[in-house]
Order: structure tokens, then sequence, then C-alpha cells
């Protein structure tokens, strides 16, 4: 009578593919909540750079965007056909009519600037100011143009030439702006000085505030924000930032103290709402 033969010993191979599979998911739904799902709720929940990693979190409480936006054209683009008798006529006196000075340089400038080719125009509004050099309107551009060229130490020299004309509030704000992003706040500071005596406004002294704060210099932001809650008291912006610098360098109770006699409607518009958890956690 033939004996029936005895199973195989061993772990079967789809064992080891079942368990290979059961792995893999775990390690995707892991790394899944390590790289996306925690830094998302946890890490980036008070609006700063690093909340919730460490505190005193290391980093300025924001990033400035840029000063000057990227130019536009005055004028429309000439044809060839318009451009080449104004480049024989120029400005001389008896000249054919064509297109001026300023039109032309723009007919060059502005597709140049439109393919960011900001080095190129550059050398286009250098050679129109140094036969007009009084041209306030093309001194502006290229100041625009030189900050987008990367070249900002020129931009701040244009716009210093520039101060004390009848735009000097928006020139003055540039050049503030402009040497804020070379962290050059000290330089910045006595514009937007100046600019806060013109017009006591909440939001001007908001941005001069983190023209400081940018660079980690929390002591002349705070007393920046001081001051203009001085003549601003129930600013719910100023006071949720100033809480957030004093977060950020360590004065905890004071931050709790500016916090305190604020309701959640208004921590919630001023996104100050995990702040206050932040500074209660960092107490508790």
């Amino acid at each position: 009578m033939p004996v029936a033969s005895e199973p195989a010993r061993g772990t079967p191979p789809s064992y080891f593919v079942r368990f290979g599979v059961t792995a893999a998911t775990l390690a995707t739904v892991t790394l899944a909540l390590v790289l996306v799902v925690l830094p998302r709720r946890y890490v980036l929940g008070s609006g700063f750079r690093e909340s919730g990693i460490s505190f005193p979190a290391e980093g300025a409480p924001f990033v400035p965007g840029d000063a000057v936006r990227r130019p536009a054209a005055a004028f429309p683009a000439l044809t060839a056909d318009e451009v080449q008798p104004a480049v024989a006529s120029g400005s001389d006196a008896g000249a054919a009519p064509g297109p001026g000075p300023a039109e032309l340089l723009w007919s060059m400038a502005a597709p140049l600037m439109a393919a960011e080719r900001y080095d190129e125009a550059a050398t286009l509004f250098e050679e129109y100011l140094a036969r007009y050099p009084d041209d306030r309107g093309a001194l502006r551009e290229y100041a625009v143009v030189l900050f987008w060229a990367d070249r900002r130490d020129e931009t701040v020299d244009v716009y210093t030439r520039l101060l004390g004309g009848a735009d000097d509030t928006e020139v003055r704000l540039l050049l503030a702006r402009t040497l804020r992003d070379l962290d050059r706040p000290g330089e910045a500071d006595p514009h937007y000085r100046t600019l806060w005596a013109r017009s006591e406004d909440p939001v001007r002294a908001l941005e001069w505030s983190r023209a400081w704060s940018w660079t980690e210099e929390y002591g002349p932001a705070v007393a920046i924000l001081e001051k203009a809650l001085d003549r601003f008291p129930g600013d719910t912006g100023l006071r949720v930032e100033l809480a957030r610098l004093f977060y950020y360098s360590g004065r905890l109770e004071e931050a709790r103290g500016v916090l305190a006699g604020m309701d959640d409607a208004d921590l919630r518009e001023a996104e100050g709402l995990q702040l206050r958890a932040d500074v209660a956690a960092a107490l508790a």
C-alpha cells in the first residue's frame, strides 16, 4: 500500500511575498506622515518658518516679498519700419517726424525686459540717460531694471539720486524696501521713520518693524511696534506682531500679556490663535 508523501517542510514562498508587500506599505504610510502630514499640521501651524520644531525657533518669523515689481513697458513696442526712421532722425532739429527718444528707448528695451534680459536693457537706459540725464521717469525705470538685473547697490544709488522730487514718498519707500532686501535695515530705518512722520499708518509701521525682524534684530522691531501701538492701541495686527516678536526673543510672559486681552475672533483674523497656543505650551 503506497504511503502518502509528507508535506515539504519550511516557509512557503507566498509568505515572503505577503511580508514584503506589508512592510513596503507600512514604510510608505510612515514616510507620508513624517514628510507631509505632520509638517503641515504642526510645523507650519503658527505662520512661522519653523514654529513647533523647537523653542526658541531660529530664523526670522517671515520672509518679505520683492521690493520692486517686475517692470512693464510704458509704451507699446514699435515695428521695425517705425524704429529705423527714428534711429536715423534722432532728436535733431529739422528731422522727419517719428517717435521721440523716450518712445524709441522703450521700443528697444521693452522686449529685452519681457525676456528678462535686464543687463542688456540696462545698457540701453544708460546710453539714453547719458544724453538725457534729467529724465526722472527714465531714471525710475532704470532703477527697476537694475533691481531685476541683481544690481541692487546701483538701484540704491539711483533711488537716492531721485529723492526730493514731487514723487519723494513713493521713491523713498522703494529705496527703504530695497535697502531692507539687501539686509541693510539700519540704512532703511531713517527712510521708514520719515515716511511714518508723514503718515502714521499701522501698515507702514508693521513693514518698518519687519525690516528689522527679518535680520533677527528684535529690539528695534519691538520699539517700532510699541510706538505704533501708542498711536493705534487697538490695532490687532500690531498687537499680534508684537506678541510674535516677544515669543521669538524668548520674552514669553510679555507675549502672553499682549495676547491675554484679545478674543478668539480678533486672533483668528490676525492669524494669532496658534501663536497663543504656542506661547502657552512654551510656558507650561
